[in-house]
């Protein structure tokens, strides 16, 4: 998920730890963002490498995504692993409030363009 510019030259996205994306990005760091916008009749195709940051400035990071989400945006985090068989009597939550504890799987991946 596209969460904005971290400066002219990287760009942040988020995901799920829990995911294979984090573990597969350490065995190779090349990405590729792509945007359609449909209306316009334009794709743009941004290519980059996931950079690793030194730990105390993906904490903060981490946390300052974490702060502007709205409670529904937080809710993904709520959700059961990625992958993994859903219970069908399973409730998954609508809203995390501001209040609640940054998860361990809440990822911040910055990407720094080529």
């Amino acid at each position: 998920m596209f969460r904005g510019w971290a400066d002219a030259v990287a760009f942040d996205l988020l995901t799920d730890g829990r995911s294979a994306k984090p573990a597969e990005l350490l065995q190779q760091p090349a990405v590729e963002q792509c945007w359609l916008l449909p209306k316009a009749r334009s794709q743009f195709r941004l290519r980059g490498e996931v950079l690793t940051l030194p730990a105390f400035l993906e904490q903060e990071e981490r946390q300052r995504h974490w702060r502007r989400l709205t409670p529904g945006g937080r809710a993904l985090w709520g959700w059961p692993e990625p992958g993994a068989p859903l219970d069908p009597t399973a409730s998954f939550p609508a809203e995390l409030t501001d209040n609640t504890q940054l998860p361990e799987h809440f990822r911040l991946l910055r990407v720094g363009l080529e």
